[in-house]
């Protein structure tokens, strides 16, 4: 008899040591990979164009701003005029580390490492959650790196929803490291609603979700779930009323005192970013229906087509996707299981909490926020969301067999060599008769003295008027205003709602406009400028209701960078 005890302790040893030695293999795995990629393409491209490759585009608004308050101080855009257009955690932290950082190159350097190392903690914490709710090695890697909403969907768009797209200098890995820590937070206490069940932990939790807001704002739909699940727990509407007080206190506290410093320096409360794209926007379900029936799409041989198409299915599949998924999961829950989510196993809870938050979230911006005002660093935790199930309900189907995870980590291999050859390559894409590089605003920072000193030659007035997303006023040292009004000022805020965005600029001393990416002149054009009045005021200016005149100064062809001078029309013809 004491043998047999003994044997089935040793056994259950023997077991654990097993299951820890393959977790941690798990994490080395997925942490290799995460690297890996931003290894290859930093020794093919060199580290500042390597780096800025991962970037999304409005990176540069926060690398701007926070370059802008290591100098002034002070929140802005254009050295002159405060802006509270960003999310507040990432810029905070990027504004107050950049006064320790001197020069452009440390502190691209120091933003990269920064979403470098959240995002290989990030996917290595969710690796190794993936692995306990599965005993699976290579669904555990898989499923967090690239994931298999990647694997479904990257022939729409190869950059985007796999995590090394989420190396981004923005608010995205602030918002995966907290949601990890979260996850591991709830797997570890084999309930979620233990979590529930005292007041300190509705506090602590309350502050975990609260931080998660401050990182990204809209993604303060994470507290209905919170509060539906303090509902569950206690089960008296009573008892509701007083932990839900409790409960709310970290959360007003908090979010409260940032709007009214929002409100006391930029006099605007939330941010003008989230200001300019509010608005019911019904157009959301024309895109959603073009995506399956793109009228569009003609004559192949106009490839561009095909990147119009394809920047707006990512998106739109992105929302809808996690909308109908939410609810479809919710509701096969609730079918299957009776409402009875306390009974439910601690993965389902957690899907089901994720879920809840999902809902809101996509139904938010599928009625508020036009397709092109959202982009892929809009969903992070909603794409692993459904990495996760996917990923747990496939455990159950495939066998976690040693010759079928390996065969899994080679399809890893070959996709991250994939993916790295795409962000060191060219990659150049056909668009109006026009070639671009895939990192277009690298190449306008990497050669930003050459341009400043074209720009020189034709300047006056105040400034640049950007049509970019602050490249171009994190680049030159000149006052740049922001054309696109994600990073303005109130006043500036006031005058875009009037469709009179050059009219403000115009009137502070701004003459010149500066483009590299979103004004796209034709051969025609750089052959003829005097064409360039119509052919702007039919296309990128159609909407200002002031006449005015454009003529274009200076065009760099590597870069596509383009100089345009406004005048105001004295008499309108």
């Amino acid at each position: 008899m004491f043998f047999s005890v003994q044997g089935i302790l040793l056994y259950q040893g023997l077991k654990l040591k097993k299951t820890k030695f393959q977790s941690i293999i798990v994490i080395i795995v997925t942490l290799f990979f995460i690297v890996y990629v931003p290894f290859l393409t930093i020794k093919d491209k060199g580290f500042y164009a390597g780096a800025m490759s991962f970037f999304a585009a409005d990176s540069f608004y926060y690398l701007n701003v926070a370059d802008k308050f290591s100098k002034t101080n002070t929140y802005t855009s254009d050295s002159s005029h405060l802006t509270n257009g960003f999310h507040p955690l990432w810029q905070y932290f990027l504004a107050n580390s950049f006064k320790y950082l001197h020069s452009q190159e440390s502190q691209i350097k120091f933003a990269f490492l920064i979403s470098l190392l959240c995002i290989v903690i990030g996917f290595c914490i969710i690796s190794y959650v993936l692995f306990k709710i599965t005993g699976n090695i290579g669904l555990s890697v898989l499923g967090s790196v690239p994931g298999f909403y990647y694997l479904i969907f990257s022939f729409v768009d190869q950059k985007y929803y796999s995590p090394w797209s989420y190396i981004n200098s923005m608010e995205t890995p602030f918002t995966i490291i907290m949601f990890s820590l979260l996850l591991l937070y709830f797997i570890r206490k084999n309930d979620v609603f233990d979590s529930f069940n005292s007041k300190m932990k509705l506090i602590f939790l309350s502050f975990c979700l609260t931080l998660l807001t401050l990182a990204r704002l809209d993604d303060i739909f994470i507290f209905i779930p919170f509060f539906i699940f303090i509902y569950i727990q206690t089960g008296k509407i009573s008892e509701f009323i007083r932990n839900a007080l409790i409960a709310s206190i970290i959360p007003i506290l908090l979010i409260g005192a940032y709007l009214i410093f929002n409100l006391s320096y930029s006099g605007m409360l939330i941010p003008v970013s989230g200001a300019y794209k509010s608005g019911f926007s019904l157009i959301n379900f024309a895109h959603f229906i073009n995506v399956f029936f793109p009228i569009g799409i003609i004559n192949p041989e106009k490839f561009y087509i095909w990147i119009n198409w394809s920047g707006s299915a990512h998106r739109v599949l992105q929302v809808f996707i996690l909308f109908l998924t939410s609810i479809g999961f919710l509701l096969t829950i609730w079918k299957k299981y009776d409402l009875k989510i306390k009974e439910l196993p601690v993965v389902i809870q957690i899907f089901c909490f994720f879920g809840l938050y999902l809902i809101g979230k996509s139904l938010y911006n599928i009625l508020f926020v036009n397709i092109w005002f959202q982009s892929f660093w809009y969903f992070p935790i909603g794409i692993i969301w459904i990495n996760i199930i996917i990923t747990y309900y496939l455990s159950k189907k495939v066998p976690g067999k040693p010759i079928i995870n390996f065969l899994l980590i080679v399809i890893v291999l070959v996709i991250s060599n994939k993916f790295a050859n795409n962000q060191g390559s060219s990659f150049d894409l056909r668009y109006q008769n026009k070639w671009f590089q895939q990192n277009q605003y690298a190449a306008v920072w990497e050669k930003r003295k050459i341009l400043q000193d074209s720009v020189n030659i034709y300047f006056e007035g105040k400034g640049l008027i950007e049509i970019d997303d602050g490249i171009i006023a994190y680049s030159f040292y000149q006052s740049v205003f922001n054309g696109l009004g994600i990073c303005i000022d109130k006043e500036a805020f006031d005058s875009l709602k009037k469709s009179q965005p050059l009219e403000i600029a115009y009137q502070r001393g701004y003459k010149l406009i500066a483009s590299s990416y979103y004004i796209i002149l034709p051969d025609s054009i750089l052959e003829n400028s005097t064409s360039i009045n119509e052919f702007l005021k039919k296309g990128y200016f159609k909407s200002e209701k002031i006449n005015w005149n454009f003529s274009l100064l200076f065009h760099d062809k590597e870069t596509n960078f383009n100089l345009i001078k406004i005048e105001k029309k004295l008499i309108d013809n």
